[in-house]
């Protein structure tokens, strides 16, 4: 017996054009948690370390861009040939940089994969973990250790209001 009903098939998206999307959201939340760093009073809150690095196989989980502040550690990643962004921080932060920042850094990511921002449907390309472990002393560790990586560190300048 034959089933009659319309089957709502999603629309073909290409690999590549989504991977053009994902690291353009990538760029798109840098900026805005840059902004965010630079309404901070205190120089070692402001300062951030990106990092890169190389593709071996497309085919293996492996990082491509890492971009580390005293808020969250953001990570654009590659599996399968997908592109796909890892949001890392730990709860206990906002003691640090107060509540308001927390939120502020958590709204930039939402807000940034939300449907109506992309032109995909982008929202499962993140994943946001806030189960870190003391993420202020891994955020002071890697700046301390990133003479030996290839990464460089950056400060912002202050914005007062």
């Amino acid at each position: 017996m034959p089933i009659l009903d319309v089957v709502n098939l999603k629309p073909f998206v290409s690999t590549r054009q989504k991977n053009i999307e994902i690291a353009r959201v990538y760029t798109c939340i840098v900026t805005d948690l840059r902004y965010l760093l630079s309404r901070m009073s205190y120089s070692d809150h402001r300062t951030y370390l990106l990092s890169s690095y190389e593709v071996g196989n497309k085919y293996e989980d492996q990082v491509l861009f890492e971009f580390t502040c005293v808020l969250c550690e953001l990570r654009l990643s590659i599996k399968h040939y997908d592109y796909y962004l890892e949001l890392d921080t730990d709860s206990d932060i906002q003691k640090i940089v107060g509540r308001y920042n927390y939120r502020q850094m958590l709204r930039i990511a939402y807000r940034n994969t939300d449907y109506q921002s992309t032109h995909y449907d982008l929202e499962d390309c993140i994943s946001i973990e806030t189960n870190m472990q003391n993420h202020y002393a891994y955020f002071k560790n890697r700046l301390a250790n990133a003479r030996e990586e290839n990464a460089i560190i950056l400060e912002e300048d202050a914005i007062v209001e």
